[in-house]
């Protein structure tokens, strides 16, 4: 039996000695081959969402806490000011003018919800801009946007550590009557309009539904952004020039 062992172990040694450079070539091209898939995946999420998030701009509305009466405020103070908004809103026709309009009434917009808080026998603070917000994954009726970072009318309430309420300003579908689970025609003929057809396609739920590529594709877009605070940007960058050594031959 030991005689065996060790013919075993010396026969094992010079398959190894013969194959190591297969073995190592392939695990480099594994190796290779993930890194590749990561960034190339990674690149098109960012480009996808970057694209979605140029188009749109969002309502994001925060809460003091999560307590029963503070959601409420939330909600009593989104309500109000769409509802004093609606007509300039809705008649918008770009993210352009939307935007404009949003500069222009921001003090009132404050005020507004100051003012709203106050009646509702609170002394919270508000405090209402225009920037760049970081967004979940959000269904609204058949169209969800993935999660990203999207330009946004923030309204924050007091210490604004609540659960937030989200919505779309431009193209307005903060008006949809979600319980419906559907938007109309005309919100859905705007995106289409001011998206490319890839990025409409990875929103409709209806075509995601049927189409096992596009599927995966929102779901690979979807996986990298909730990723993505986990994610310096810098490994990637080095993910990128490994893969250049290598295909140039000098790694």
């Amino acid at each position: 039996m030991k005689k065996l062992l060790v013919a075993i172990k010396n026969n094992t040694y010079r398959w190894y000695k013969k194959e190591r450079k297969m073995l190592c070539l392939s695990l480099l091209c594994g190796v290779v081959a993930t890194a590749f898939a990561a960034v190339y995946t990674k690149n098109y999420s960012d480009k996808i969402v970057s694209g979605i998030a140029s188009q749109i701009i969002r309502f994001h509305v925060l809460a003091n806490s999560d307590e029963a009466h503070d959601q409420s405020l939330k909600l009593i103070v989104k309500d109000k000011v769409l509802e004093e908004y609606s007509g300039i809103i809705n008649t918008s026709s770009s993210i352009e003018e939307t935007r404009r309009m949003l500069e222009a009434n921001l003090g009132g917009i404050e005020t507004l919800a100051q003012n709203i808080v106050y009646d509702e026998g609170y002394d919270y603070g508000v405090k209402a801009s225009l920037a760049k917000d970081k967004f979940p994954t959000k269904q609204y009726g058949d169209i969800t946007l993935p999660a990203g970072d999207y330009e946004a009318l923030r309204i924050e309430i007091g210490n604004s550590g609540g659960q937030n309420w989200w919505c779309v300003m431009f193209p307005p579908l903060c008006y949809v009557d979600i319980t419906k689970n559907e938007i109309d025609e005309g919100a859905k003929e705007t995106l289409r309009s001011i998206l490319s057809e890839e990025e409409y396609m990875l929103m409709d739920n209806n075509i995601r539904q049927t189409d096992d590529i596009i599927k995966i594709k929102f779901k690979i877009v979807e996986w990298w952004q909730e990723k993505n605070a986990f994610i310096d940007a810098d490994d990637i960058v080095i993910a990128q020039n490994i893969i250049m050594e290598i295909a140039e031959g000098s790694f």
